[in-house]
């Protein structure tokens, strides 16, 4: 196993479409190998769409991935 590096991933969870509903953060850290791997652009907004699908996200679930470059938004659509 290499190094890791924190990677977080901000899930927020909306109940509602005015967001006044409750919310969620999940932070997950992953390993340099994978940072290396989805390093373009296209690459983290593909984790993200693939994260929404996995964990059965809501259709209006915003998700943002911070990382030592800009982070990447996505609106979860199903």
């Amino acid at each position: 196993m290499g190094a890791s590096r924190p990677l977080f991933l901000l899930l927020t969870l909306l109940s509602s479409a005015c967001a006044t509903g409750p919310k969620v953060t999940l932070k997950v850290k992953l390993r340099e190998t994978f940072q290396a791997k989805a390093s373009q652009d296209s690459s983290f907004l593909d984790v993200l769409q693939k994260i929404c699908l996995l964990l059965h996200l809501p259709s209006g679930t915003n998700m943002t991935l911070h990382h030592k470059g800009p982070p990447h938004h996505l609106t979860c659509r199903t």
